[in-house]
């Protein structure tokens, strides 16, 4: 994955320079977790102690990227890269049988 910022607009702070604290423009802004799952269930009496349910399940329904943090560990080659992300939409179908 490439770099999120220009890695080369950084510098290694000098004691007694100008840039004292590098902190402050090397923040980790990773959006809020926004994730919405959803379940759909359909119960149908076949006879009278027989009933069937068919189910439908969404995790990550609209499928938005959760980003992990990017990697703030000055001077080293992976300064800047964002590790990857948590899984993308997944949908389940299922049926059951209660008698």
């Amino acid at each position: 994955m490439a770099a999120t910022f220009a890695l080369a607009s950084h510098e290694t702070p000098q004691l007694g320079g100008a840039a004292r604290y590098i902190g402050e423009t090397i923040r980790k802004q990773v959006g809020g977790f926004w994730d919405i799952d959803l379940a759909i269930m359909k119960n149908t009496r076949i006879r009278e102690n027989l009933i069937v349910q068919f189910r439908a399940e969404a995790f990550n329904l609209f499928n938005r990227a959760q980003f992990f943090a990017p990697n703030t560990t000055f001077g080293t080659s992976s300064f800047g890269v964002v590790p990857g992300a948590l899984p993308a939409r997944s949908i389940q179908l299922g049926m059951k049988l209660y008698w």
